[in-house]
């Protein structure tokens, strides 16, 4: 028998679907307790110490904010991804983003 057809029947023999039904939590529900746990824990992103503070200064409209995190910013900005926000910082740019916006991490 060749080697490449001895893989195949290995392969195939290895790789059995998992269904559903062994999945742990199949047929389970959240109760409504942890419901609102998961919820807290979730806002507690905007509180988090870990994330980074960031000033943004409209050059427009003249005005500067202040904001908790990328996100909250990128969020309130409508921008498309709190990543624009990061990569502006990390690259160091000195253009205005969208000819509009600069930002400074604090």
């Amino acid at each position: 028998m060749r080697p490449f057809f001895l893989f195949n029947k290995l392969k195939k023999k290895r790789s059995k679907p998992v269904g559903w039904e062994n999945n742990p939590n199949y047929g389970k529900t959240h109760s409504d307790e942890t419901k609102k746990k998961i919820m807290s824990d979730a806002k507690k992103g905007e509180n988090n110490p870990n994330s980074s503070k960031i000033e943004v200064t409209d050059l427009k409209e003249i005005t500067t904010t202040s904001y908790n995190s990328f996100r909250e910013a990128a969020r309130a900005l409508n921008l498309p991804s709190h990543k624009a926000i990061s990569n502006y910082i990390k690259k160091n740019k000195k253009k205005p983003y969208k000819g509009r916006y600069t930002f400074k991490k604090i």
